[in-house]
């Protein structure tokens, strides 16, 4: 299927060939064609849909056989996988095969699951939503054990295939001869809710709906029900703007805000096509309608076990949060100024010794000023002037006097030795 992210809404679309660059696109009234294909040099093609299903495009001789193929609708499958399409990669040239699920049931674009053959363990075909893997199938044993029931029971009826070469290494699938014969064209859907089904639309495995509400055991959301309560009206505030939301289901929308702790509220933007996310913190709240008007907006709000809801609940604590503040104010401020009171005082003592230090130095200095000092012949300044200058007197600080006395212990008193050996 081509065009998937622009359906034409009329029946106007036409599948043919363009003559001037000989690729496919589709025609429509009142727009310009749409590309399908897209070969440059591309001269007298031709398009064939085969038994397989296959719509190939070829270039042909003039003699009428085939020159070479051009493109092929195999190459680029959409949510189905038929029996020898490809799962993998192309070596060469980079190019990918993968399924990518529909949008919504009734939604062809492009959904937020695809199945790709894991680029690093060759025996795995995975699951991803948003890009992140979320479910694996391992080929073991020549099969990935796909299985369908039927009212014989469980029958194996996928029988996968892995080449690996040069050029590519994928997965394809046969039927097992031994399943009966079918009226529908064999089969494998990725649905939109990331569930694997067969051609019946029977689930074989991956049933991610459920995996992804529950996979994550956030301690935030022990308390709350699995499930949101619908209601019409809106929600007060901005909500949260995220990449992506406008190619999100409605499936998305509540997986994303289930395993959000500060979500609290969801809401689908388009609900006729189901797609668009809005979602909501706690800071938001929920206004509902008085009247019962069901084309007002709808909300999903998350309920706790109880019947209380989120927002009510977060609602209520916000009440409690002025006494919190003004409890903790009256408890903060005595501290506050006690601790700037020690400050000061600690400040203030530190002071007074700084300035008993500085006014000690300065008495030595004054003390000091009265005994000149000897010059450079022994004789104290003066003497040549014939003044009796010759002062005896020593000078020693407070703390000298203290290491000298062991701190003016009573064995150095004058005359019993310490000090006036010191002095001597």
């Amino acid at each position: 299927m081509a065009n998937l992210n622009n359906q034409i809404i009329d029946e106007s679309g036409n599948l043919s060939i363009d003559t001037s660059d000989g690729n496919l696109k589709i025609f429509r009234s009142g727009g310009n064609p749409i590309p399908v294909s897209l070969v440059k040099g591309a001269r007298n093609t031709s398009a064939t849909l085969l038994s397989s299903g296959n719509l190939v495009l070829q270039e042909m001789n003039s003699d009428g056989s085939v020159k070479r193929v051009l493109w092929q609708s195999f190459d680029y499958p959409t949510d189905t996988l038929l029996p020898r399409m490809k799962l993998g990669f192309n070596l060469q040239t980079g190019h990918q095969w993968f399924l990518r699920s529909w949008l919504t049931v009734g939604n062809p674009a492009q959904g937020s699951f695809t199945l790709v053959m894991d680029p690093n363990v060759t025996n795995k075909l995975n699951v991803m939503w948003f890009g992140e893997v979320q479910c694996s199938v391992v080929f073991l044993n020549g099969n990935f054990n796909f299985s369908s029931s039927n009212t014989n029971g469980i029958v194996k009826i996928y029988e996968f295939t892995y080449i690996s070469n040069e050029q590519e290494k994928y997965f394809n699938y046969s039927l097992f001869h031994s399943f009966p014969t079918i009226t529908t064209h064999p089969s494998l859907t990725l649905a939109f809710d990331g569930s694997l089904l067969d051609d019946n639309l029977s689930p074989i495995g991956c049933k991610l709906a459920e995996v992804l509400e529950n996979q994550k055991n956030l301690t935030c959301r022990r308390s709350v029900s699995p499930y949101f309560t619908h209601k019409h009206g809106f929600m007060s505030g901005q909500s949260t703007n995220f990449k992506g939301k406008d190619n999100m289901t409605g499936l998305d929308c509540k997986i994303k805000c289930r395993n959000d702790c500060s979500c609290v509220a969801y809401s689908i933007t388009h609900e006729t096509t189901d797609a668009g996310c809005e979602i909501w913190n706690r800071e938001a709240n929920f206004i509902e309608y008085s009247e019962k008007n069901f084309n007002t907006p709808s909300v999903y709000i998350l309920e706790y076990k109880g019947d209380t809801s989120v927002v009510d609940t977060y609602a209520k604590e916000k009440r409690w949060l002025p006494l919190i503040i003004t409890v903790g104010v009256v408890l903060v401020i005595p501290l506050l100024c006690y601790s700037c009171y020690m400050i000061w005082r600690k400040l203030g003592a530190k002071g007074m010794r700084k300035t008993y230090r500085k006014n000690q130095k300065k008495l030595l200095r004054e003390l000091e000023d009265d005994v000149s000092p000897p010059n450079i012949h022994g004789r104290q300044q003066g003497q040549e002037n014939g003044q009796n200058m010759n002062h005896e007197l020593k000078i020693f600080d407070f703390q000298t006097i203290v290491a000298v006395t062991n701190n003016f212990s009573a064995t150095t008193k004058l005359g019993e030795g310490g000090l006036v050996q010191f002095i001597r």
